[in-house]
């Protein structure tokens, strides 16, 4: 008898092992079988007053046209622009004959965003920027592998030098970095090293894993404090990106806003869990740096 209990016990273990490793299979395989490319640009909404962008959108891969998610909440699904470097956006998904092919005439693209070639074929990030109609929104872009996980990065859009001070705890020292005002370049591209980014990437063990930083603007007038648009604390994430992007505001005078953003590398082409935050940073004249 304890025999048989011992192989209806050994039975029942194998079988439901069998199972979880066909069930993870099963998984495995649709994860694989994702219908969105693997390389190509993700896009994200970048806006100081909240604009957004309609959402979803569609876009032809392979043979079929599948939504896209445009917002500023995090990156898109990727996609992958024609050989001539266009992406065209659908406000609603093309028809297809009764065959099941194509129809001749498509509709006028929602959005048309034509993608540097350097950007097209390898894991990028699209920064939309909504103008007043689809057609003047401008789009900027940046390499995934340059803006790397486990790594806290500023683009500075504004027209204004900025300075950062980090630290492991809360002694900033009397000096920071200088973060360069924005110049646009032919291509709108982003590279890591320009002038107006800045980053900071643990890849070492023996370096914090923690930093406080604070981000100041140049005084309202002469000889006056700086201003500060952002103090907190970062944790590195291996695992994921965060890109802070800050711009002066369109309709405040002295205001900046910070849009951050994060995201990890995908090898499905899906997006991946993000946590981004959206803030608007008012300098007050009055405030000094806090050291």
């Amino acid at each position: 008898m304890k025999k048989t209990w011992l192989y209806l016990t050994a039975a029942c273990l194998l079988l439901v092992v069998n199972v979880l490793m066909a069930q993870t299979s099963d998984e495995e395989q649709t994860k694989n079988e994702s219908p969105y490319p693997t390389t190509g640009p993700r896009f994200v909404v970048c806006s100081p007053t909240g604009s957004t962008v309609k959402s979803p959108l569609y876009v032809k891969i392979d043979r079929d046209y599948l939504p896209v998610s445009i917002s500023a909440r995090f990156p898109s699904e990727r996609v992958t622009p024609d050989p001539d470097g266009v992406v065209n956006f659908y406000e609603n998904k093309p028809a297809k004959s009764r065959e099941g092919k194509e129809t001749e005439k498509l509709p006028p693209p929602y959005m048309v965003v034509r993608v540097p070639r350097e950007y097209a074929r390898v894991r990028s990030i699209c920064i939309v920027v909504p103008g007043d109609k689809p057609d003047q929104n401008q789009c900027f872009f940046l390499r995934e592998s340059e803006f790397p996980t486990g790594g806290f990065h500023i683009i500075n859009f504004s027209p204004t030098p900025l300075e950062i001070f980090h630290s492991p705890n809360n002694n900033f020292p009397d000096k920071g970095d200088t973060i360069a005002p924005y110049h646009r370049k032919e291509n709108n591209g982003i590279k890591q090293g320009d002038p107006n980014t800045w980053s900071y990437v643990n890849s070492n063990p023996n370096e914090p894993a923690t930093i406080n930083y604070a981000i100041m603007a140049p005084p309202l007038k002469e000889n006056g404090a700086p201003l500060p648009l952002r103090m907190s604390r970062f944790m590195v994430n291996k695992t994921h990106a965060e890109v802070n992007i800050i711009v002066r505001h369109p309709k405040i005078s002295y205001a900046y806003s910070i849009i951050s953003l994060q995201y990890a590398p995908d090898s499905t082409g899906e997006p991946s869990l993000q946590t981004p935050q959206s803030l608007r940073a008012t300098p007050r004249p009055n405030s000094t740096r806090t050291r």
